[in-house]
């Protein structure tokens, strides 16, 4: 985010869904029917709608060092949500994701060594340490952990699809307690992830007879 800016990196974390059930339609987790998919990409352009303004207020159109960045953690993301629901068919989620934190603590740890930054930590305020305690705990773990449990009870595409709901949700926060004017852009935009999220989640008409 150092090298880009939030609507688009918004927007690009948002292909995850499609990614997650690419990754898991290869190795033979989930089917990848043309509902989902169509869901997939609804709330994708929902994304890009509503976010259409911040997109066009003066961003660079090149793909920059940030873009790239953001596009690795997607991938990232949704080789986790794969990973994550293979895993979660053997194991319960807090056991997976007490596991998972550690094994990230060490490789922060890691590159803060390689960095040289240690030093900066006998500088930090007291308030300081409370932000980066909630960060890890309630922001890091905790969300973490719901997550992993959200997709033990669902699947990793099905989860994956509520991401382009953040920066929606986010727009709908600003609008509620800053009193900022609902835009056309917002609503079309709403519209376009909920009928999104519709699609992936109605079930299929042949599993329906199947059943």
């Amino acid at each position: 985010m150092q090298y880009t800016t939030a609507s688009r990196g918004a927007l690009l974390i948002c292909t995850s869904p499609l990614l997650t059930l690419t990754f898991a339609a290869l190795l033979g987790q989930e089917k990848c029917t043309l509902r989902r998919v169509a869901g997939c990409c609804c709330a994708f352009i929902g994304v890009a709608v509503g976010l259409s303004g911040q997109l066009a207020a003066g961003t660079p159109s090149a793909i920059n060092r940030g873009d790239a960045l953001v596009l690795l953690t997607t991938v990232l993301l949704a080789l986790f949500n794969v990973c994550a629901a293979r895993m979660l068919t053997r194991y319960p989620a807090h056991t997976i994701a007490p596991i998972a934190c550690l094994g990230g603590a060490a490789i922060l740890f890691a590159f803060t060594l390689a960095g040289g930054t240690l030093g900066g930590i006998p500088l930090l305020a007291a308030k300081d340490w409370l932000a980066l305690l909630f960060c890890g705990t309630i922001g890091g773990a905790g969300v973490l952990l719901l997550w992993s449990w959200a997709i033990e009870q669902a699947s990793a595409a099905r989860i994956a699809i509520f991401v382009t709901a953040a920066p929606i949700s986010a727009a709908a926060v600003g609008v509620i307690l800053l009193s900022e004017v609902v835009s056309p852009a917002l609503a079309a935009g709403t519209g376009l992830i909920v009928a999104g999220i519709y699609f992936v989640y109605r079930a299929e008409p042949f599993a329906e007879s199947q059943a």
